[in-house]
């Protein structure tokens, strides 16, 4: 016994160019460096200021107060949801005329980045186990709430949609 197949379309290619655009990006989560002038006293960064928080400083007496890592982490879970969403979303675009693969995994890579930036930031504030200030600098900042003084590093937090070789994503 024989089937009988017809092929009315063929939407492989359009398909493998929906899985290579998905595996080309990335969504990088953290605290964008900024250009300082550091021989002629310029500040440190929050991005200098983020990773010294991040993995603590022994020398400078700053204990270790880890926040981006532990963020991501924390929403790893939400965003594979979300990128999976956007997956199935884009491999059905692709088969349908004039699908546009791109849309549906550029706003499923968005969803997640500000999922993520965002359980970052609430790290500040939830129950995080970091070391207490030290008396001397609750004092001087009038305030025992590590990282916290004038938010303006946890504002800093963000995301970007870039293409895996470091370009930003124009998309």
């Amino acid at each position: 016994m024989s089937a009988n197949v017809k092929m009315t379309e063929d939407h492989v290619r359009q398909v493998l160019r929906t899985i290579q655009a998905l595996a080309q990006k990335q969504v990088l989560i953290g605290i964008p460096d900024a250009t300082t002038d550091r021989e002629n006293g310029g500040a440190v960064t929050n991005a200098e200021l983020g990773y010294l928080h991040e993995f603590g400083s022994p020398s400078n007496n700053i204990p270790a107060r880890p926040f981006l890592i532990p963020g991501v982490t924390k929403s790893n879970p939400a965003a594979a949801v979300l990128l999976r969403q956007g997956a199935e979303k884009a491999l059905d675009a692709s088969t349908q005329p004039d699908g546009q693969t791109g849309k549906p995994v550029d706003a499923s890579l968005d969803r997640a980045g500000l999922l993520a930036s965002n359980a970052v930031k609430r790290l500040f504030t939830d129950d995080n186990g970091w070391a207490p200030n030290a008396p001397s600098t609750s004092a001087q900042k009038g305030s025992d709430r590590p990282l916290i003084d004038t938010g303006q590093m946890r504002r800093a937090i963000t995301y970007a949609v870039v293409k895996k070789d470091g370009q930003q994503n124009d998309a």
